[in-house]
């Protein structure tokens, strides 16, 4: 509601493998400790976050993550409320609300159902009333005990201002606002009664939380008044900021979050209670039946009994997904449009963080990643050179510092069959060129007839010909002639308008045949043996835009084009098929200055970096699907350390996998669909299976035994 802030393992060789009902095509990861709301049910914490809706367990101190894929109407959420059946509601950052029951149904709420504005800020559940502040007033529907049933009547009230919170007292329902505080009897909760703004003594007019216990207490931008049934009194002494989020009672005592930390009013003044605070920007507050929780921004939600004690969700460091890319055996590697973030690992379900505080060489941006054949990764940096990580935990610079590259600024990074890097540098006033390191990386060659100003991406065909985009100056081919440390044999062929759409080239990609496709700001161009055989600009039934953000292919011939309105896959009979936000990807917010895409070719996974998360997209077009090919991930599968479901990859389709118990008892049983299944540990009556081991059958495949620990 303040969104105004907007035991041993079991061995190697045994794999598992369970499933829900239905195939999961898109899977969501998203960074989830930016809280903006908490709010305390049934003993579980509800966390709205920028990633998400997160469900805590006290008791198990484990997270279970709800996105988008779970039936949420987007990620970004920016407050959680719980009414008399239970029901979720959830007011998104920008798309509208959704409702959620304890059986998971959904039902969501947007502009056609008269939400206004694109933002959203706080969420409140009355009766069967339930009202959403936004940027354009409040709007409200009356449920009549079922959200679920069919057309719903609603209102828009408080119009053209921001409504930040809304709070329920004994007989008024309180909405803090950009235009001060406005009450309403509960009775006629649109109809304004009351109205208080500076003029009458506020501290602001931006009212950002309201708490009702006796008196009537108001957070605002710039400390806290309280009413005394005549006048206003600026109460904010001591507070450890006048920037006020949230004011709740707990056993009695008015708690206030702030831009500083948490306070509690002795009577008298403000009292900070900050020890052991993961973040000190703290967003809002709920009590519980033991506990007061917090959440916070950049450190997760935190409880207090005497002292604080923090609680992240795992998943990514950051929303900001600027590359991504996989290894042979299913890690991935992400990095960000941060410098301050640092990269990340996903390997068999766990995550693993390296970031610029424990790793001095991650100082700078990561602008994208590869990984080459020995399973060595390669960052491309803004200002800190190349970085490899090796499979043995080693980290390497290469730069100008040292003699390897001419300047610290590389925009792209590609690696051959051979294992030499092919690294794009930048130069403020002239070409940086192009640098390629050897396998062993005791050689290198200096490219500086590139003739770009920043190279966007890089290109190998299966000719060993190098394929250079560019901002400005259009595509540049380099045929080596199989010896790159050698430039005297070397020619260059150059593309630029009008054989292009656009001399502004972002990717350039080449399909299982070798022809080359280059995406650029004014449509698609495809090459064959050297020369421009078609172009595809926007069109109905084709491409959405021309504006081209990235191309990679598939090993099928397909290949996927990234854009502003999210994702497109040219089919090889060259229809189009497009993927939007509606259809499962984490966020339609995709920047043109990253390199997003990734085709896994080995799972048939496409990898979709977006400003919004990460999207794995489950194609199906997986080269073999076998006995052989079956992998099963995490085992032992441990919910409290974040894992959601176990993975169960390139499974022959029509297999059906079946668990048991120890004693031979079924647990579930589903088909697989498209090689790909998960299974959330339940069982077929939907209910959490105990910690133990438990037998896997995959059809005549194979058997083994997967691991549960709660």
């Amino acid at each position: 509601m303040r969104s105004f802030f907007i035991l041993s393992m079991v061995s190697a060789s045994i794999m598992l493998f369970c499933i829900q009902s239905m195939p999961v095509e898109w899977e969501s990861y998203t960074y989830s400790n930016d809280v903006y709301d908490v709010t305390v049910s049934g003993g579980k914490v509800l966390c709205a976050t920028s990633g998400g809706v997160l469900e805590f367990d006290n008791v198990s101190k484990s997270f279970t993550k709800y996105t988008n894929v779970d039936g949420l109407l987007e990620c970004p959420t920016a407050a959680v409320d719980v009414d008399d059946s239970l029901n979720w509601w959830m007011a998104h950052s920008t798309k509208g609300v959704t409702v959620r029951s304890q059986t998971g149904q959904h039902k969501s709420f947007t502009e056609y159902e008269g939400i206004p504005g694109e933002n959203l800020h706080c969420i409140k559940a009355m009766g069967d009333i339930v009202m959403a502040g936004t940027d354009d007033g409040v709007w409200s529907v009356d449920t009549n005990g079922d959200p679920f049933g069919g057309s719903l009547s609603s209102s828009l009230y408080l119009q053209n201002m921001h409504v930040w919170d809304i709070a329920v007292g004994d007989t008024t329902v309180w909405y803090g606002t950009s235009d001060g505080l406005h009450g309403a009897l509960k009775t006629s909760h649109s109809e304004t009664t009351y109205h208080y703004t500076t003029a009458d003594g506020l501290p602001s007019n931006n009212v950002t939380c309201v708490a009702e216990q006796g008196s009537l207490w108001v957070g605002t931008d710039s400390g806290i008044g309280l009413y005394d049934d005549t006048t206003w009194i600026d109460v904010s002494s001591g507070l450890p900021s006048d920037d006020v989020r949230d004011l709740v009672f707990y056993r009695d005592t008015l708690w206030a979050a702030t831009g500083s930390g948490v306070a509690f009013f002795n009577g008298v003044s403000w009292s900070a209670r900050n020890s052991g605070l993961p973040s000190t920007n703290v967003t809002s507050l709920a009590g519980g039946p033991s506990s007061l929780w917090c959440g916070t921004i950049r450190g997760g939600i935190a409880e207090y009994s005497g002292t604080w004690v923090g609680y992240s969700s795992p998943g990514l460091l950051n929303n900001d997904v600027e590359g991504v890319t996989s290894e042979t055996d299913g890690s991935m590697w992400v990095v960000y449009d941060h410098s301050w973030v640092g990269v990340s690992r996903l390997k068999e379900g766990d995550w693993q963080h390296f970031t610029r505080d424990s790793f001095e060489v991650l100082r700078h941006h990561s602008k994208t990643v590869r990984v080459d054949n020995a399973g060595n990764a390669w960052f491309a940096t803004w200002g800190g050179g190349a970085v490899e990580r090796t499979v043995s935990g080693e980290w390497y610079v290469f730069t100008d510092t040292n003699g390897y590259l001419p300047t610290p600024y590389t925009s792209a990074l590609d690696i051959d069959q051979y294992d030499n890097k092919w690294i794009a540098s930048y130069r403020v006033g002239a070409s940086g060129g192009v640098t390629v390191l050897s396998h062993d990386n005791l050689r290198k060659e200096l490219f500086d007839k590139v003739e770009l100003l920043v190279t966007t991406d890089i290109a190998i065909d299966s000719s060993g010909n190098k394929w250079f985009a560019s901002y400005s100056f259009g595509l540049q081919c380099l045929s080596d002639g199989g010896t790159p440390f050698d430039q005297s044999d070397d020619s260059w062929r150059f593309y630029q308008e009008p054989e292009l759409p656009s001399d502004e080239t972002r990717s350039v990609g080449v399909d299982r045949d070798g022809d080359v496709w280059v995406g650029t700001t004014g449509g698609v161009a495809r090459i064959r043996d050297g020369n421009v055989i078609e172009v595809y600009y926007a069109s109905p039934g084709g491409l959405p835009s021309s504006f081209i953000y990235q191309i990679v292919p598939d090993w099928k011939g397909g290949m996927w084009f990234e854009h502003e309105h999210g994702i497109t896959r040219r089919n090889p009979d060259g229809t189009w098929k497009n993927y939007t936000w509606t259809d499962g990807l984490v966020s339609d917010k995709i920047s043109y200055l990253h390199s997003h895409l990734h085709f896994d070719t080995d799972r048939g996974d496409l990898l979709i970096g977006t400003s919004g998360g990460l999207s794995r997209l489950h194609t199906g077009i997986i080269p073999n699907a076998s006995c052989d090919s079956i992998q099963v991930y995490p085992n032992p599968f441990i919910p409290p350390q974040g894992h959601r479901r176990v993975t169960f990859e390139k499974v022959p389709d029509g297999s059906t996998i079946r668990i048991y118990t120890m004693s031979g008892e079924l647990v579930r049983e589903i088909e697989v669909v498209n090689t790909l299944a998960h299974w959330d540990g339940r069982n077929n009556l939907g209910e959490n299976v105990r910690s133990g081991v438990y037998i896997f059958a995959i059809g005549e495949c194979r058997s083994g035994i997967v691991a549960v620990v709660r």
